[in-house]
Order: structure tokens, then sequence, then C-alpha cells
């Protein structure tokens, strides 16, 4: 048996090691990718907002932990221990359905966790997705031995189960039915009550559709499983290039110039907004001059998805065209499909306004970023420049962008009025 044990301890351990280094070295963009498409707030309206929906417990705790994607390691480390629990639950149900207690079924309960993990090649399937997969496994770990409360635990499940972690819930509670109908010997009454809990998940998935102002196919799929608000199954893959340019991009975000270079060294990336974040380092760089830059950004007119918007309002940012900055951010904001907002985007937004002179909006930007956990340092520093516009000039990046704007806006004179 300590043998079983040993073995069961260097598996678990060995593929925590390796979802930490695939997601913090492997794909670490994807992780970049899903905090810059969310703005969590530590505020009650946005709890309630959240937790007002089917699914919406479990969408606010992914939310929660996505948030901590701005730090890669720590993401990855939260990531893989979630992924680890829905193995780890997935062994106490196998267990607890009659499994024996062997290294072949151990190996066994990490099919499901393979599942996602491939799932989850698709970078617009929600961490919400895993945390829901996680507490639905979870409430089915804590199933009644006894037939009869099991069946009335399976009833709890499919509906308060369901508003706490959406439609997985349902699956989840026909299940726990279905078990309990093969191994019941009256499986005539058990058939019966077995139905009764699939037509009352039935039901409110009906009612669901009927009444939430989503498309059907999303209350169905789940409302926060998938980004895109009308797809069903995932589409894209780890190995495509658009975890490439999700990659550039989040070496712009870092600023990381001589690591965007050197990657190109190896392979002159084809994807438009691979190609932009190299033409931006390598002008950050020297490398070309201020004239092939503009000539560039000129020509980069490839719009089709919500990376090359970003793109193109950082090329534009960093060459302090704060206007078009502004207008390309701003459209990716509108883009993101589950119409969630986005903490990169409200703080590039609350640069360009700062410099720009609307001094109250990007106030309002600033406040909202203070309820935030890793953009309030930045938001508390910055918020005094809206009421002092010297410190806006004397500012090593925010002043030379302010020049390029007249002082006579209404907003910048009321600042500055308020600083006499």
């Amino acid at each position: 048996m300590k043998r079983v044990d040993n073995a069961r301890l260097i598996v678990t351990i060995g593929f925590i090691v390796a979802l930490f280094l695939f997601w913090r070295y492997a794909y670490p963009c994807a992780l970049a990718y899903h905090e810059q498409m969310q703005l969590f707030l530590w505020d009650v309206d946005y709890m309630t907002e959240r937790l007002s929906e089917p699914g919406g417990f479990a969408r606010y705790i992914a939310e929660m932990i996505v948030q901590n994607y701005v730090n890669i390691s720590l993401g990855a480390l939260l990531l893989s221990l979630l992924m680890l629990a829905i193995q780890q639950l997935a062994w106490i149900i196998q267990k607890r359905c009659g499994a024996k207690d062997n290294i072949r079924n151990y190996l066994l309960s990490f099919f499901l966790l393979m599942a996602v993990w491939a799932l989850m090649g698709d970078k617009d399937v929600m961490t919400t997705f895993t945390v829901a997969l996680a507490l639905t496994l979870g409430m089915m770990a804590l199933t009644p031995r006894n037939h009869k409360w099991a069946i009335v635990y399976s009833l709890l499940i499919v509906t308060l189960g369901y508003w706490l972690t959406g439609p997985l819930a349902i699956v989840g509670a026909i299940c726990i039915s279905s078990y309990i109908v093969i191994k019941s010997a009256d499986r005539l009454r058990q058939t019966f009550l077995a139905v009764i809990v699939t037509l009352v998940g039935v039901l409110e998935l009906i009612l669901s559709c009927s009444m939430l102002p989503y498309p059907a196919v999303r209350v169905v799929r789940g409302i926060d499983y998938y980004r895109e608000p009308e797809v069903c199954f995932p589409r894209d893959w780890f190995t495509s290039d658009i975890y490439q340019q999700l990659d550039y991009s989040m070496l712009v975000r870092q600023q990381e110039w001589s690591e965007i270079i050197a990657s190109a060294s190896d392979k002159m990336p084809s994807a438009p907004a691979s190609v932009a974040a190299v033409r931006l380092a390598q002008w950050k760089r020297h490398i070309i001059s201020n004239e092939q830059m503009t000539e560039f950004v000129s020509i980069y007119s490839n719009l089709d998805n919500p990376t090359n918007l970003l793109m193109k309002s950082d090329l534009y940012y960093y060459l302090g065209m704060v206007n078009a900055s502004r207008r390309f951010a701003f459209e990716f904001k509108q883009l993101i499909g589950n119409n969630n907002q986005s903490g990169r985007i409200i703080r590039r937004l609350a640069e360009v306004e700062l410099v720009s002179g609307h001094l109250r909006l990007a106030r309002k930007y600033l406040y909202l970023l203070r309820k935030t956990t890793y953009y309030r340092d930045w938001a508390e520093k910055t918020l005094p420049m809206t009421y002092n516009p010297r410190l806006i000039e004397a500012h090593p990046v925010y002043g030379p962008f302010s020049q390029s704007f007249p002082e006579s806006e209404p907003e910048q004179s009321e600042g500055a009025k308020s600083e006499h």
C-alpha cells in the first residue's frame, strides 16, 4: 500500500510540475491574454452583477483568479492547482463509485484533466469553465450514499448548483441520478426520479433562454464558458499563428524589446501583429528610422481581430500619436466577445486622456482602476496628476506627449485653477 501511495505522490507532483512549466514557459501569453480581456473589481455592484446570472459564482471566482495572471508565475501556479483539483476530485468520485485503489485507476483519473487541458488550447475557453467543472465535481463528491437522499441531493444540484456553476451542474446531477439507476434494485422508481431531475434541468435551460438577454446557444453552452457569444466549440489551438501574435503582444506590453528582436532573428514572423511588434522593437532599439516606422504604421491596416487593434494602439502610443492610440484602444474594448472590460485598456485610456488634457475623464478611469488589485498602485500614483497639470509636464513619459496638445482645453484649465 505504501508503494502505491509513493507512486501516486510521484505522479501527482510530476503532473503539477508539468502543468506549471507549460503555463509559465510554453504558453504564458495565454495567461496574459485572459487577464487583458477582463477587469476584476473589488466592488459590491460588480459582484452582484456576476452572481445575478446562472454560473455567476463560478465566473466571479474565475475572474478573481484570472486577475492574478498579471504575475505570470503566480497565474501559472493558480491555474495548475485548479486543474489538479479537477483530477483529485475525479479520483475521489472514482473511489466512491467502487474503483480499486491502485495506480492504474489513479492514472485514469487524469483523463478529465487532460481533456480540460486540450480544450484550453483554444484561447477563448474561459477559466470559468474550469472553475465550474471543479465546483461541479466537488458537489458530486459530496453526494450522500443513501439513494433516496442522493436523488434529493441531485435535485438540489440541478437547481441551486445550476445557479452557482451553470449547465455543468445539470450534467453532474444527471450523472448522479443515472448512477443511482444503475446501482439501485428498484430501477423503475429510480428511473422515474432520474427523469424528473433531467426534466427540471431542461426546464431551467428553457426558462433561462427566454428570460436572459443572451443568445440561446450561449445560455445552453454556459454564459461565460466561452468568450465568443455564438460559438459552441473551440476553434484555435496552441500551435496556431494566433498564439504567436499573443506572445509578441505580451512582450510589447512588458517592453521586452531585445527579446522580441531575438525571437524574430531565429524566424521572422508573418502574422500582422507579430510583424508590427518586431518593427516597434527595432524602432525602439534604433535599428530602423522614424521615417521607416511611420511608413510601416501607415500601411499596417489589418484590423480583423482584437489583437491587431491592440497592437495598432500600442504602435501609435509609442509614436506619440495618442489620439489614434485612443481610438484603437476603445475599439479593442468594444470588441471583447463577452462584453467584459479590460484592465490593460482602461489604463491605456486613462493615460491618453491624461496627456490629452481630458483630466475629468482620466480621473474617471483612474477611480475605476483603484478598485482593482494590480492596477491600484499605479492609479493612486497617477491620480494627483489630474489635479495638477504641472505634474504631467514634469513626467518623463507623459510630459512630452502632453506638449502636443493646446493648454486651453477646458478640463485642463479647471485643473490649473484647482491648483491655485
